[in-house]
């Protein structure tokens, strides 16, 4: 009976040499055909006993070295790819993450080490302009005439009934976010969204109110989840753009806020407001 089982080409060529067995040209033809049959090439990377016979040997390890390396550098670059979407994406943590790994499995390549230096520090810096943003955003509510006893009861009521009334009519829990927007009470606009139905409105919404909240991280957060979802629509990518730019502006990054919204400038030069923007943004000028 015979029996088809993986041959351990190296042990084969080591026990040969230790008995020191000069094959013929039958083994050594069995050897090949069989190391392409098993796609065993990488058993004869440090088994080089038979080299001296089969001369072919050689150039299958070399080979075989150079698809691994193109293999290797096709991997690096691919995770380097998805380093770079995310980063430019802001989806900081998922990034971090990737170029970790990079950092662990090239451990000898300087620039990565550098790379991940650099947005570490990027990173701190943005954590740090959040918490300022935030902070900036507390002392402006605590600075607003607050809500009389008699208006806050108000308000609960409303968004109370509007709760009751979407549980049977979805669609109207939209128009109570836009109004509970107008009057700047954004805790309450997004508790009511919740309840819209899925569409394109309610999503671009509830980034409009995040952003009008001073919530930006959580903005960004939403700009990455609709450039994703309507990735077919070409206006996703402006529209995201521009609230992604004053997002950042807000955060205390008025550097990278101007470059993206010159960069829809020069796609979109009518875009009119995105020049408003940028003459108020850049250096020196001022606009009201």
């Amino acid at each position: 009976v015979v029996r088809k089982e993986r041959i351990p080409f190296d042990v084969l060529i080591r026990l040969h040499n230790k008995v020191h067995f000069t094959p013929d040209k039958a083994v050594i033809a069995s050897l090949l055909i069989g190391l392409v049959k098993q796609k065993a090439e990488e058993e004869v990377l440090v088994a080089t006993g038979f080299d001296k016979w089969a001369p072919q040997l050689i150039k299958i390890r070399a080979d075989f070295m150079a698809q691994k390396q193109a293999e290797q550098k096709e991997f690096k670059a691919g995770l380097w790819e998805k380093f770079e979407f995310l980063k430019n994406q802001r989806m900081t943590v998922q990034a971090r993450r990737v170029l970790n790994r990079l950092v662990q499995l090239y451990p000898e390549d300087q620039e990565l080490r550098t790379t991940k230096q650099n947005f570490d520090e990027q990173h701190a810096r943005e954590v740090i302009a959040n918490h300022v943003a935030t902070l900036q955003a507390g002392a402006r509510e605590r600075t607003q005439t607050s809500t009389g006893p008699a208006d806050e009861e108000m308000l609960k009521n409303f968004l109370r009934e509007g709760e009751i009334l979407a549980v049977d009519h979805r669609e109207f829990a939209l128009d109570m976010a836009v109004a509970f927007w107008f009057l700047e009470d954004y805790y309450r606009s997004l508790e009511i969204l919740a309840w819209a139905p899925p569409s394109v409105a309610a999503d671009w919404m509830r980034a409009d109110v995040l952003f009008a909240a001073r919530r930006f991280i959580e903005a960004l957060e939403q700009l990455n989840q609709l450039e994703a979802k309507y990735i077919e629509d070409p206006e996703t990518t402006f529209s995201a753009n521009y609230l992604r730019a004053q997002c950042m502006h807000g955060l205390g990054q008025p550097t990278q806020a101007l470059e993206i919204m010159q960069s829809i400038v020069r796609a979109r030069p009518q875009y009119r407001s995105a020049h408003a923007f940028i003459l108020e943004w850049s250096a020196g000028a001022s606009w009201g």
